[in-house]
C-alpha cells in the first residue's frame, strides 16, 4: 500500500526564490490557523469539528 509519493524537481534560482517564498506563505498561514483554532479551545474548551467552530 503506497502512502505517500515522493517527487524530485530540479529548479533554476528564480525558481527556488519563489518556492521559498511560496512555502513560507504556506506554513504561516498554516500556523496562524492553527493558533486560531488553539485560543479558540482555550476560550470555550470545545473541539472544533469539521473546521468548523463549535460556537457556529
Amino acid at each position: 500500500m503506497i502512502l505517500n509519493f515522493i517527487f524530485q524537481i530540479f529548479t533554476i534560482k528564480d525558481q527556488k526564490s519563489t518556492l521559498r517564498s511560496w512555502i513560507s506563505l504556506c506554513r504561516q498561514q498554516y500556523n496562524s490557523a492553527l493558533l486560531d483554532k488553539q485560543r479558540a479551545y482555550q476560550k470555550t474548551r470545545k473541539a472544533w469539528r469539521n473546521g468548523i467552530s463549535a460556537l457556529c
